[in-house]
């Protein structure tokens, strides 16, 4: 698998990358990782979609074994006595279904959508926390129980996770760290503190009108402030494959 993944990187090494960080191995053998780096070592990317198995999945794992909740339980089950109201749809899926991807929830949901002016930026953050609740009780759960990778579900496990710790999902998983894996320092939300000389861009966008550089690229996140359950951490290759 290894020579066969050399065989692509290498045809486009040169013309395609301005940065690349790819690790190929097997799970069995840790020892026999194949590292392709294009870029300085200590790179900082914008993980995407990789921001729910490095962070959502571990945090509501986390806290279901901290708080004796059950992960086949309902969301109602999980917001008791929080300020999360949402409407009996959403509440009564259970939080398994959402870790995969089988609620019936849609794959993905227009967030952004008047909520970013013509100078690119968001007009109210501080309205995020009722916005999203907002905007997750006018989503229509399907009857279908069939896998759909959906952005939704994630969201939806963020809002829950906030819920219960008056907290930002950004916060939570800073704490989380701190508790369990302080050694962990190259994961962040919101990374514009960094020499932006060690993130890698992520393209131009059209919407806000500017080069990406430590700036998430999924509009949804960078609408509601940065730091979501599906997206917008940042973090080096060495990091994850630690």
């Amino acid at each position: 698998m290894n020579d066969k993944v050399s065989a692509i990187v290498e045809e486009y090494y040169e013309d395609v990358f301005s940065h690349l960080y790819l690790s190929v191995g097997y799970l069995n053998e840790p020892k026999s990782i194949k590292i392709f780096q294009k870029g300085p070592a200590n790179t900082y990317f914008d993980i995407a979609s990789l921001t729910k198995a490095f962070i959502t999945v571990p945090l509501v794992f986390s806290e279901s074994i901290e708080s004796e909740l059950d992960l086949d339980a309902q969301v109602a089950d999980w917001l008791k006595g929080t300020n999360g109201l949402l409407n009996r749809g959403l509440e009564n899926l259970t939080v398994k279904s959402l870790l995969s991807h089988t609620s019936g929830l849609p794959a993905w949901q227009n967030f952004w959508m008047n909520r970013i002016n013509e100078s690119g930026e968001v007009e109210d953050k501080k309205t995020n926390s009722l916005f999203l609740q907002k905007k997750l009780n006018s989503i229509h759960v399907g009857c279908s129980s069939d896998f759909v990778y959906s952005d939704v579900g994630f969201i939806l496990l963020q809002r829950i996770l906030e819920s219960r710790h008056l907290l930002s999902i950004d916060q939570i998983f800073k704490n989380f760290l701190s508790r369990n894996f302080p050694e962990i320092k190259e994961i962040y939300f919101n990374p514009s503190f960094l020499d932006l000389s060690q993130v890698a861009p992520t393209g131009f966008c059209p919407i806000r009108n500017r080069e990406l550089v430590a700036e998430v690229n999924d509009l949804n996140c960078f609408s509601l402030g940065g730091a979501c359950g599906h997206a917008g951490a940042f973090s080096t290759g060495h990091q994850l494959t630690k």
